[in-house]
């Protein structure tokens, strides 16, 4: 064992000192890692300057979304260890020494493995200074107080590192090397690694993210990374990687076996260890798969079932109101212990509820009596003997635990993310609908994590009111509609209420460790819950402190002087990480991020702003409000605009249309709340749809959009992040900037949507341009 594991370590220093003596290993090193600190360099400079006065320019922060730049660092040196490895066989025979090696004792599979590892290092080590050079680079800048240049998320970098290059990296290696003692020829050699690269390349742009994570170069690549919930890497990217490992034993065991050297080693077991590799590792390549399809089947069978529920329903009951007490757990579970008070058709026998799959129910009741029921699929039916079928008036009390399924949200949306390839710039929006994290609770209406009346498809709007008591570790903050209320509870537990006087559509609850700022403006409670590591903003404000809550004062007591009050007694603009997906189904596939009393700001928007860039430290409190001001007021492209979700709380939590057309309705008074309440000179083509973003980004386009930028010396060139074609083909786009007459030719529109939906929304338009 010994003899051998010297035999790997003198083959592994040889490669490394034959490949660092080649000029190419330095071409490689330095034009792949100068290309690339030139693209973090440029990416740090344009979210450094441009952050603040654009708040779509956080999508470049190098600190969250790294995973742009690192699949091209990966990319280069994985076309560096091809053209290091594809003339391995024969650099022998060139050099004279291949008698030499043949007669040594190291068997063709210790020197193979040293040819692995020898290559490994070469191509890894300079990855990994690179990547230090960004780190330290980023941790300099911050400790110095530079406006340019922050560090990366570490575990996202670390899973890179580890996670990604180096089984990655492994397997290649062994992928070109067998080849190399297969094909005499180097040319072939050089011709099918490049395949097989290109392939690669090809299945990023092209295959849906629901089967990705059996091919994923990246553990992050359709996710971003996050101070708030900092993650290494799923389960189905840990087995896809162990099984790559397993594919690059197999492979160096077959070229052992089928070399022309005799080592005296017997090929039958060799030959059947590859097998044995090879059949494990094939199938933890399936099962990455399977995982990812299993969530696209599970959605797609959701569809079905509530779109069938919501075609048979009838008469939904009207929910009034829910009370009771929320436990969270984070990490473990959510315990529900609540009751509905509704009112309901008299003969309707049977009740349709949506309660996400995740939460088992354990106890159900109307009045005294406990009643069976199912709950399948997300779907709570339960049917009523008498007396309960002929009252008009029920309340039901319920029980349940367990982790709310974010996958289980928005089933009617029109373009379903997990169908696209992961360079589609919906990853962008975010991809989770719902977390429920050691460190991070968001539960979004949209999930139905309480119970709501209907199947979760094209539900009606239903307004209710509610008196909660949540619970959550000692420390946590809670974010929900209304003011946040202390109630006496346990050592360990903090125990607030909110029961707000108006009636809400929904409930969003979001939890965890947040530093708070707050002002109470006019009788209402106005706060903003940051991340205790994302603090630079309120420290650059904190002078300019009153002026900001004189303006906030004045647009409320503007909205008085319409007659139009802020309906509830709080709102909480929270800070949420950046992979909570930011828009909805339906039609329009608006924002998710404005809730009733609680806003979402992503971490790599206001949170991580840079207002430090262009600023004078001398600037004065006005100064710096303006500044705010332009920064919430830009064309917000993720949809987080703050002053979109104020006028949400003003319109949208108080009243919203039902039946035929009420989408078109709806939209409209939306949009005339915020032109009124607002701001009256905002284009239309402002209002935020995801439509937007369905678009794949080209190859190369980060390297493209850095070169772009740099040629021509402007940052505005970065912002063109989406294809034209997304403009216009788009049926959002289309109803938006296309008259009445155009729309009732086009085909394509026709099809996709109703034309009553499309008059309403130029007529909309019309309407905008006339105030």
């Amino acid at each position: 064992m010994a003899r051998a594991l010297d035999a790997v370590l003198a083959a592994a220093k040889t490669e490394v000192r034959i490949s660092y003596s080649l000029a190419r290993t330095w071409l490689f090193v330095v034009l792949g890692s100068a290309a690339v600190l030139a693209a973090y360099g440029y990416y740090f400079y344009v979210h450094s300057y441009m952050s603040a006065p654009a708040p779509s320019m956080g999508y470049f922060s190098p600190r969250f979304n790294a995973s742009a730049i690192n699949v091209y660092l990966l990319w280069i040196f994985l076309a560096a260890a091809a053209l290091l490895g594809f003339d391995t066989s024969q650099r022998d025979s060139r050099a004279q020494i291949a008698e030499v090696v043949d007669c040594r004792p190291a068997s063709n599979l210790a020197l193979l493995i040293g040819r692995l590892l020898g290559l490994l290092c070469v191509v890894w080590l300079p990855m990994l200074a690179t990547v230090l050079i960004v780190q330290f680079f980023g941790t300099v800048s911050r400790a110095a107080g530079w406006w340019l240049g922050e560090p990366v998320e570490p575990f996202a970098q670390t899973a890179f590192l580890l996670l990604d290059c180096i089984p990655i990296l492994s397997f290649w290696i062994a992928f070109v090397l067998l080849l190399a003692d297969l094909f005499r020829n180097r040319l072939w050699v050089i011709a099918v690694a490049s395949a097989g690269l290109g392939l690669q390349m090809w299945a990023y742009t092209t295959l849906p993210v629901s089967v990705y994570a059996a091919l994923s170069p990246l553990a992050a690549q359709v996710g971003w990374a996050s101070d708030l919930v900092p993650r290494f890497a799923d389960a189905e990217i840990v087995v896809q990687r162990c099984a790559l490992v397993m594919l690059a034993a197999a492979m160096l065991c077959v070229a052992a076996a089928g070399r022309h050297r005799n080592d005296g080693a017997q090929v039958l077991p060799q030959i059947g260890a590859a097998l044995g590799l090879a059949a494990v590792g094939s199938l933890g390549i399936a099962w990455a798969a399977l995982q990812g399809a299993a969530d696209l089947r599970a959605r797609e069978h959701w569809q079905t079932v509530h779109g069938t529920a919501a075609e048979e329903a009838g008469v939904l009951v009207d929910v009034e109101r829910i009370v009771g007490e929320i436990a969270v757990r984070p990490g473990e579970r959510l315990e529900l212990d609540i009751r509905l008070s509704f009112s309901k058709p008299s003969g309707l026998t049977t009740l349709v509820f949506s309660l996400n799959p995740g939460m088992r129910l354990e106890h159900l009741a109307l009045g005294a009596r406990t009643l069976p029921f199912s709950h399948e699929d997300g779907l709570l039916t339960i049917e009523l003997p008498p007396p309960w079928a002929g009252a008009e008036q029920a309340t039901m009390a319920l029980r349940a635990t367990g982790i709310p399924d974010s996958r289980f949200a928005d089933l009617d949306t029109p373009v379903e993310w997990l169908k696209k390839p992961p360079a589609n710039q919906l990853a962008l929006l975010g991809t989770e609908a719902g977390l429920f994290e050691r460190n991070f609770v968001a539960l979004l209406p949209t999930t139905a994590w309480l119970p709501m009346a209907g199947a979760s498809w094209h539900r009606p709007p239903d307004f209710f009111t509610v008196d909660l008591i949540v619970e959550s570790p000692q420390g946590w903050l809670v974010a929900a509609p209304g003011r946040r209320e202390k109630v006496e509870g346990g050592d360990e537990t903090s125990r607030v209420r909110f029961r707000p006087e108006a009636a809400v559509p929904g409930v969003g609850l979001l939890a965890g460790r947040f530093d708070r700022f707050a002002a109470t403006v006019q009788g209402i409670d106005v706060e903003l819950l940051l991340h205790r590591g994302h603090l630079q903003t309120p420290r650059f404000f904190a002078d300019a402190a009153d002026v900001l809550v004189a303006e906030i004062e004045e647009g409320f007591s503007a909205v008085e002087a319409l007659g139009i009050g802020y309906p509830l007694d709080a709102l909480s603009v929270v800070e949420v990480p950046s992979r909570i997906r930011g828009y909805r189904g339906g039609w329009r596939m608006g924002t998710a991020t404005a809730m009733p009393g609680v806003l979402m700001v992503k971490e790599h928007g206001l949170p991580t702003a840079r207002f430090d860039s262009p600023s004078d430290p001398e600037t004065d409190a006005e100064t710096k409000v303006t500044w705010l001001r332009g920064h919430t007021r830009n064309d917000d492209m993720n949809g987080t605009d703050v002053h979109r979700g104020v006028a949400y709380n003003l319109f949208a939590t108080v009243t919203r249309a039902r039946g035929a057309g009420a989408d078109a309705l709806n939209f409209v008074c939306s949009e005339l709340a915020f032109r009124l309440l607002i701001d009256r000179n905002v284009p239309f083509a402002r209002a935020f749809s995801a439509h937007r973003f369905d678009v794949d980004a080209y190859f190369g386009a980060t390297f493209g959009r850095a070169a772009q930028g740099m040629a021509t010396g402007s940052n505005w060139p970065v912002l063109r992040l989406f294809n034209p074609y997304v403009d216009r083909h788009s049926i959002w786009t289309l109803a938006a900037n296309t008259s009445l007459a155009d729309l009732e030719h086009h085909d394509e529109t026709r099809l996709a949507t109703d034309a009553f939906l499309l008059r309403a929304t130029a007529v909309a338009r019309a309407m905008y341009d006339g105030l």
